[in-house]
């Protein structure tokens, strides 16, 4: 992690040598004074001009679909942002009322059970998506009802020609019988 900082005021500090000064995208309204460019406030105005970036990200994430919060701030991550930064445009986002994870999760939740997903599926759809496994668990067993796991035990029924005996085996694989 370190050396990821490194490189980041690295790259500052090579721009401010090539072009003289920083680029006014990276420093924002806060423009250097001559003989002031200490490392310090080439810290802070990259940290600046990093959160603006993520949070741009982030919303030209959000303008596609819904994402949890923490999923999204991996995204972020992945995409080249500090952990810092992407923190910040998560909150950012949340206190905008850009994110609401409920909602989003719930969407995930009852789309995969339109599709007759089994209950392990969307079990390891949720984990992925950096959802704790307690909650994860609880949204499933409120959202999956008895009756919508019939349906696609009925259907899987009818697509697997097995035994009683393997069907059930099957079934408790997937988690539909599992606690």
């Amino acid at each position: 992690m370190q050396i990821k900082e490194n490189q980041r005021f690295i790259t500052v500090f090579w721009l401010e040598e090539k072009l003289g000064t920083l680029p006014k995208a990276l420093v924002g309204k806060e423009r250097f004074k001559e003989g002031a460019s200490s490392l310090e406030e080439a810290k802070k105005a990259f940290l600046l001009w990093e959160k603006r970036l993520a949070y741009k990200a982030a919303i030209r994430l959000l303008t596609k679909r819904d994402y949890y919060g923490k999923y999204l701030q991996l995204l972020l991550e992945r995409k080249g942002c500090s952990t810092k930064a992407a923190k910040w445009a998560v909150e950012e986002c949340k206190n905008r009322g850009y994110i609401d994870d409920e909602r989003a999760l719930n969407q995930l939740i009852l789309r995969a059970i339109e599709q007759q997903q089994t209950p392990r599926y969307i079990l390891q759809k949720l984990l992925q998506k950096q959802v704790p496994y307690g909650k994860a668990k609880s949204l499933l067993s409120d959202l999956y009802s008895e009756e919508k796991k019939a349906a696609v035990m009925e259907k899987i029924a009818q697509r697997k020609k097995k035994s009683s005996f393997a069907l059930r085996a099957y079934f408790y694989q997937q988690g539909f019988f599992a606690e």
